[in-house]
C-alpha cells in the first residue's frame, strides 16, 4: 500500500502543487492514506496508468544517475498513457479546437466594422476601440478562474457553463440598440468572460490525453484554429457587415457556438486525469455524457432487479482544490515569466496590426468593409499553413533530440536533464526575425501607400510567424507543467491578452504621432531589445526545472515521513488502549 500511496502522492505533488497551496497538498496525501480496502484494490488496478502519467511527462520523471536514462515505463506490458484510441483523441482535439475558435475570433471580428460602429453609435474611433480593448482585458483575466475550475471539477462542466454564457452574450449583442453604447461594452465583457475559457480548457484536454512525443501534432491543430480566429475574424466580419449588417456578426457567432456546445454536450468525454485517470475510470454524474448516464441508469436497473447493489464510484487520485490564483502564482517561476512575457509582446504587436490595418486601408486606399475583410485573408492563410507544419516539426524535433542522446523514438526516458527548452526553442529565433521584418514592412508599405499586394504578402508572414511562435510557447508550457494545462494556459492568456489590450489602446495615438511606419518599427525594436529573455531561458531553464522538481520531491518526502510518524503514534495509542481493555477484563 505504501508503494501505491507514494506513487499517487508524487504525481499529485508535481502536477497539482505547482498550482495549488500547501493546504491542498496535505489533503492530497491524507486522502490517499485513508483509502478503504475496496478503494485500495481500485488504486492498485489503476496504478499502471498513474505510472505511465508520471513516466511520460518530462518534468515529473527523474533519473537516479543525474542523466537521461530509460525508465520502467518502457516495458511493453505497461498500460498506455491514455485509454482513448487515436480516433477518439483526434475527435477530442477537433471538438476542443472548434470551441477554441470562438474566443479569439470574437476579439477581432469587429475590426473591419469599427468605422461603421463609430457612425451608428455616434462615437469616436478611440471610444469604439474600447470594444476590442475591454474584450482583451477580460479575455486575459477570466481564464485564471475558469482554467483552475476545469483542473478541479473537470473539462466538460466548465465547457458547458462558459459556452452557454458566450451564446447568451452574443444574442444580447445582436439585439443591442445603437443608443446604448454602454450596453455594447458590458455585453462585450460578458462575451469575453464566457468565451475566454476555451483556450485554457482545450490545452488542458490535450495535456490530459497526449504524451510529450505526440503533443506537438495535437497542439498544432488546436493552435491552428485558435490562432486562425484573429486571422479569419476580420474577413468574416467584413463580409457580414457589408452584405448584411454588423448585428449578423453576433448572430453567426451565437449559431456557430451553439452548434459546438451541442456537440460537446453529447460527444466530448471527460479527460481530466484526476477524475478519469487514463480515461477508463468511473466519473461523477456532472462529468458524464448523456449516453453514459443512460447506460449507467440501465445497468443500475438491471442490478437492482437482481438484488445487486451498485458499486461505489472511486477515483484513482485525489481531487484538486479550486484555486483561482493558480495561474497568477505560476508567473513567479523565472522560466515561465521569461517565455510568456516575450511571446506576449509578439502577440501584442499582432493585435496592433489587426486594429489599425482596417482603418488605414479605408483611409489610405478608400476600401469598403468587404475589401478590407478580404485583405485580412492572407493572414489567416499563413496561420493555417504554418499551424499543421509546426506541430509535426515539434514532434519530429523532439524524437530527433531523443535519438541524439542514444534512445529510440518510442523509448520513455527520464528527462530531469533533458534539454527540453533548447529542443522546443530551436527554430524560435528564425521565426521571430521573419515576423518582425514582416511587421516593419507592413507599416512602411501602408505609410508610403505602395501597391496593397505588399501589405497582403506581409500579412501572410505575420499570421504564419505568430502561429509558430504561439504554438511553440504553448507546447513548451504544457511540457513544463503537465497535469495543470488549464492553469498554465490561463497564465499565457493573461499575459498576452493584457499586453495586447494595452497595445490596442495606444496604437492609434502612436500612429497619429509618428506614423504607421515608425510605429511598427518601434514595436518591433522593443521585441528585439527583449531577445535575451528566451536566450536566458535556454541557458538557465534546465537548472530551474531541476530545482523545482527537487524541491517538490523533498516536500513530498517530508510529508511522507511525517505521516509515518503519525501512523506509529496512532499504533502505539491503539496498542495501549487494547492493553488497558485486556487488563480491565482480567
Amino acid at each position: 500500500m505504501q508503494a501505491e500511496t507514494r506513487l499517487s502522492a508524487m504525481q499529485q505533488a508535481v502536477s497539482s502543487r505547482l498550482a495549488h497551496d500547501s493546504g491542498s497538498e496535505s489533503d492530497a496525501t491524507s486522502t490517499v492514506r485513508d483509502l478503504t480496502p475496496q478503494q485500495s484494490d481500485t488504486l492498485r488496478t489503476s496504478a499502471p496508468a498513474d505510472a505511465a502519467a508520471v513516466q511520460q511527462d518530462s518534468t515529473i520523471v527523474t533519473s537516479s544517475e543525474g542523466s537521461c536514462t530509460k525508465t520502467a515505463g518502457e516495458d511493453k506490458s505497461s498500460k498506455p498513457f491514455s485509454s482513448f484510441t487515436k480516433k477518439q483523441k483526434w475527435g477530442i482535439v477537433v471538438m476542443s479546437s472548434v470551441a477554441g475558435l470562438f474566443s479569439p475570433i470574437s476579439s477581432v471580428i469587429l475590426a473591419p466594422s469599427l468605422p461603421v460602429l463609430a457612425e451608428q453609435f455616434k462615437r469616436s474611433s478611440e471610444d469604439i476601440n474600447l470594444t476590442m480593448t475591454l474584450y482583451l482585458v477580460f479575455q486575459g483575466l477570466t481564464p485564471s478562474f475558469w482554467g483552475s475550475l476545469s483542473d478541479s471539477i473537470g473539462r466538460r462542466p466548465v465547457y458547458i457553463m462558459t459556452l452557454s454564457i458566450y451564446v447568451g452574450a452574443c444574442i444580447g449583442l445582436a439585439l443591442t440598440p445603437t443608443s446604448a453604447f454602454w450596453l455594447l461594452l458590458v455585453l462585450r465583457i460578458v462575451q469575453a468572460t464566457g468565451g475566454s475559457a476555451v483556450i485554457s480548457i482545450g490545452s488542458g484536454c490535450v495535456s490530459d490525453i497526449a504524451t510529450p512525443e505526440e503533443r506537438g501534432k495535437y497542439m498544432g491543430l488546436f493552435s491552428a484554429l485558435s490562432m486562425a480566429g484573429p486571422a479569419i475574424g476580420p474577413v468574416l466580419g467584413g463580409i457580414l457587415s457589408y452584405a448584411l449588417s454588423w448585428r449578423w456578426i453576433f448572430w453567426i457567432l451565437a449559431i456557430g457556438c451553439g452548434v459546438s456546445l451541442v456537440a460537446i454536450i453529447f460527444f466530448l468525454p471527460e479527460t481530466l486525469r484526476s477524475i478519469v485517470g487514463d480515461g477508463s475510470l468511473p466519473k461523477p454524474w456532472y462529468n458524464r455524457r448523456p449516453r453514459e448516464s443512460l447506460k449507467l441508469r440501465e445497468e443500475s436497473k438491471h442490478r437492482f432487479g437482481k438484488g445487486i447493489l451498485p458499486p461505489k464510484e472511486v477515483f484513482h487520485m485525489p481531487r484538486k482544490k479550486f484555486n483561482p490564483v493558480a495561474s497568477f502564482r505560476m508567473l513567479f517561476y523565472s522560466d515561465v515569466i521569461l517565455m510568456l512575457m516575450y511571446s506576449s509582446f509578439i502577440y501584442a504587436e499582432f493585435y496592433c496590426v489587426l486594429t489599425v490595418y482596417s482603418q488605414l486601408l479605408k483611409k489610405n486606399y478608400g476600401y469598403n468593409d468587404i475589401k478590407i475583410g478580404l485583405c485580412y485573408l492572407s493572414n489567416g492563410v499563413g496561420a493555417m499553413a504554418m499551424a499543421f507544419g509546426i506541430g509535426k516539426f515539434l514532434d519530429w524535433d523532439f524524437k530527433r533530440a531523443k535519438q541524439a542522446l542514444g534512445f529510440k523514438p518510442n523509448d520513455v526516458i527520464a528527462m530531469e536533464d533533458f534539454p527540453l527548452e533548447k529542443t522546443r526553442l530551436r527554430a524560435f529565433p528564425y521565426v521571430v526575425a521573419i515576423y518582425l521584418v514582416a511587421c516593419v514592412g507592413l507599416g512602411w508599405s501602408l505609410r508610403s501607400r505602395t501597391n496593397v499586394a505588399v501589405s497582403i504578402i506581409c500579412q501572410f508572414f505575420i499570421g504564419g510567424g505568430l502561429q509558430i511562435t504561439m504554438g511553440i510557447t504553448s507546447v513548451l508550457m504544457v511540457d513544463l507543467f503537465p497535469g495543470t494545462g488549464g492553469a498554465i494556459t490561463a497564465s499565457f492568456n493573461l499575459t498576452r491578452c493584457l499586453l495586447a489590450a494595452g497595445a490596442t489602446a495606444v496604437i492609434d495615438p502612436v500612429v497619429n504621432a509618428i506614423g504607421e511606419g515608425w510605429a511598427f518599427t518601434l514595436f518591433s525594436g522593443i521585441i528585439v531589445a527583449l531577445a535575451p529573455m528566451p536566450i536566458i531561458l535556454v541557458k538557465k531553464g534546465p537548472e530551474w526545472r531541476k530545482q523545482r522538481f527537487n524541491a517538490l520531491k523533498n516536500k513530498a518526502d517530508a510529508k511522507d515521513q511525517q505521516h509515518k510518524v503519525e501512523d506509529q503514534e496512532k499504533l502505539k495509542e491503539k496498542n495501549k488502549d487494547t492493553g488497558s481493555q485486556l487488563s480491565d477484563r482480567s
